[in-house]
C-alpha cells in the first residue's frame, strides 16, 4: 500500500461545496484507476458566527497607524477598520457586508472575506480615502455588520470628538457625502479607532441612538422626519457634552460677579467714608459674602438642574415636540 501526496489548501476552499466527485489516478498518461469521491457537507462550514465586540483602528493610506484600537477617533479618519471578535465553530471563508450610516444620513457600504477558524478576534478590510473626507460629517456614526451564518450586529463610533473651537454650523449642518470611499486589501489596511464612551464628570451624560434605513453609497437615509429627528439627536449629543461647562460657566459668573461687587464696594468704602467705614464695609461684606454663597449655589443647583432637564429635551424630536406642546398648553391655557 502506498500514500499519494496530497492536494488541496490549508483554507479548505479547494471543494468550495459538498458534492459527488470522480478520483483519478493516472501515470504517464494512462489512467490507473478511477474511483467515486463523496464530499459531505460540513458542520463547521456551516456554523452559526456571533460577533461579541467590535472595535476600530485608525491607519493611513500607506498603512501607518494614526490612531491604534484604545484610541479614540480624531476628525479626518482616513481608512476606518473593524476588529471583531467571533464566538463560533465555523472554519472557513466568509464575507462580511459592512454599513457605516452618520448621524447626518450618510451611508458607506462595503464588503471583505476573511479567513474563520474558531472563536477568536479577525481584522476586516479597511474603507476609507486617503485625504480623510470620507467619514467627514464627524460625530456619531453606526457600524452594522451581516453576512452568512452572521448574527447581525450594530455598534456606535464617535469620530471626531468636536473641540470648543468648532462652528455649531459646521457641525450640525446635514449633508450627504459625495466622496466614494476606497477599499483597501493587503496586510496593511487602514485601521482606526475604537468605539469610545465619554466619561461624565458632575452629572450624567446620556448618547441618544440614532437609526437609519440602508441606502446606496453616498446618498441621505430616510425621510425628511428621520433626518429631523437624528439632527435633533445629534444636537442632544453635543449638547449632552457641554452642559456641565455651561453649568461651570454659571457659576463662574456669579460667584466671580459677587466676589468682584463686594471688594468694589469696599475698596470705595475705604476711599470715600474713611478707614473706619471701610473696616465696617469689610466686615459686613464678608458677612453678606458668606451668606450669599449659599444664596448663589442654590441658584447655581437650580439652573444646573434646568440645563440638565433640557438635556432629555432635545433626546429626540419626540420629546422635544412633547416639550413645546406642554410648555404652549401652560401658557395659553
Amino acid at each position: 500500500m502506498y500514500e499519494l501526496f496530497g492536494w488541496g489548501n490549508p483554507r479548505g476552499t479547494y471543494f468550495k461545496q459538498p458534492g459527488d466527485f470522480t478520483y483519478c489516478v493516472s501515470y504517464q498518461n494512462a489512467e490507473l484507476i478511477r474511483v467515486p469521491l463523496k464530499i459531505y457537507p460540513s458542520l463547521q462550514a456551516n456554523a452559526p458566527i456571533e460577533i461579541t465586540n467590535v472595535v476600530f483602528a485608525n491607519y493611513s493610506n500607506s498603512g501607518q497607524v494614526l490612531n491604534d484600537y484604545t484610541s479614540a477617533l480624531p476628525g479626518g479618519v482616513q481608512f476606518l477598520t473593524p476588529k471583531l471578535t467571533l464566538s463560533t465553530k465555523h472554519v472557513g471563508i466568509i464575507t462580511v457586508n459592512i454599513t457605516f450610516n452618520s448621524w447626518a444620513g450618510t451611508t458607506k457600504k462595503h464588503s471583505c472575506d476573511i479567513f474563520v477558524n474558531g472563536s477568536g478576534e479577525y481584522e476586516c478590510i479597511g474603507y476609507g480615502n486617503a485625504d480623510g473626507s470620507c467619514y467627514k460629517d464627524g460625530g456619531d456614526w453606526t457600524a452594522t455588520f451581516d453576512g452568512a451564518f452572521i448574527t447581525t450586529k450594530s455598534v456606535n463610533i464617535v469620530i471626531g470628538i468636536p473641540d470648543d473651537s468648532e462652528k455649531f454650523d459646521e457641525l450640525f449642518t446635514i449633508s450627504s457625502s459625495t466622496e466614494d470611499g476606497e477599499s483597501k486589501r493587503g496586510a496593511f489596511f487602514a485601521k482606526f479607532g475604537r468605539i469610545f464612551k465619554k466619561s461624565s464628570s458632575v452629572l450624567p451624560h446620556y448618547q441618544a441612538g440614532t437609526s437609519y434605513s440602508v441606502q446606496d453609497d453616498n446618498t441621505s437615509s430616510g425621510s425628511w422626519w428621520t433626518r429631523l429627528d437624528n439632527m435633533v439627536r445629534g444636537f442632544g449629543n453635543w449638547y449632552d457634552g457641554i452642559y456641565n461647562t455651561l453649568t461651570g460657566s454659571v457659576a463662574t459668573l456669579f460667584l466671580g460677579g459677587g466676589l468682584l461687587y463686594l471688594i468694589v464696594l469696599v475698596i470705595s468704602t475705604f476711599i470715600q467714608d474713611g478707614i473706619g467705614m471701610g473696616i465696617l464695609s469689610l466686615v459686613l461684606s464678608c458677612i453678606v459674602g458668606y451668606i450669599g454663597f449659599y444664596v448663589i449655589a442654590v441658584i447655581i443647583l437650580i439652573i444646573g438642574l434646568a440645563l440638565w432637564i433640557f438635556r432629555w429635551v432635545v433626546w429626540n424630536i419626540y420629546t422635544l415636540l412633547t416639550f413645546l406642546i406642554i410648555a404652549g398648553w401652560i401658557m395659553f391655557a
